[in-house]
């Protein structure tokens, strides 16, 4: 090998090498935008079940409340039955 053949070598490889690190950081890059993506929709979601699980209780509340109203908290079937 002469010098000019190692030139180039080495400078194939330095390119070789700059376009692979240029594809890595894209892909960096995406990956932490979609990320970013994700942690605000779990973000949203994590707020959307908690008002799901106030509301539920909410609801069990109200239902308990209305049973014990009616002294229909021991299942017993209606009388027309």
């Amino acid at each position: 090998m002469n010098d000019k053949t190692s030139k180039n070598e080495h400078n194939s490889t330095g390119t070789n090498l700059e376009t692979r690190l240029v594809a890595l950081e894209e892909r960096v890059a995406f990956q932490e935008d979609y990320i970013d993506a994700l942690n605000q929709t779990v973000s949203i979601q994590d707020t959307e079940i908690k008002k799901l699980w106030s509301a539920n209780r909410i609801l069990k509340q109200q239902l308990d409340r209305l049973q014990q109203d009616d002294g229909s908290s021991d299942n017993t079937p209606p009388p027309h039955y």
